[in-house]
């Protein structure tokens, strides 16, 4: 019987160290947090008894959190589509941005990204226009930055309130 509930600690724990990691890693660019958070839920929902929180609230959480990785990924090149540059571009400033992100740091994704897309732009027309798509990009950027953060502190709030 004390196994049990040892069992259980254990995995509520590790799926509130997985949340709160998906929380911390939703500040710093390259990190998709709400994965971990995904992957917190799921492993509760795998391994735990998820009687405490139910199934449905689970699955229902799980979806939001992979919804808002999808959007932090795509964010960037969403909005730089939006700011006039061609899908292409977007995706090709994407990679670079990502490359320097693992050579650089992490922040330097949100400076190389908008850097090629303005690089890019101004090649092939005014500056006005190439200063503004990178403008909206990096506008892009950090909404979809400050989303996925809103919904993994929402989802640990959830979660731990019906933990309780």
């Amino acid at each position: 019987m004390a196994f049990e509930a040892l069992a259980f600690d254990v995995y509520v724990v590790t799926a509130l160290v997985l949340l709160l990691a998906g929380v911390a890693l939703s500040v710093f660019p390259g990190f998709p947090g709400a994965l971990a958070s995904a992957a917190g839920l799921t492993f509760y929902w795998l391994f735990g008894t998820g009687a405490d929180v139910g199934e449905t609230l689970l699955l229902v959480l799980i979806a939001v959190t992979v919804v808002a990785a999808v959007f932090d990924i795509v964010g960037g090149m969403v909005a730089a589509k939006t700011g006039g540059a061609s899908a292409k571009l977007s995706f090709f400033a994407f990679v670079i941005g990502v490359a320097a992100a693992f050579v650089l740091t992490p922040l330097a994704f949100f400076v190389v990204f908008p850097l090629v897309i303005y690089v890019a732009m101004v090649r092939v027309g005014p500056r006005r226009d190439a200063a503004r798509a990178a403008a909206i990009t990096l506008v892009g950027m950090l909404a979809s930055k400050i989303i996925q953060f809103s919904v993994t502190v929402t989802v640990l709030v959830v979660f731990a309130v019906f933990l309780l």
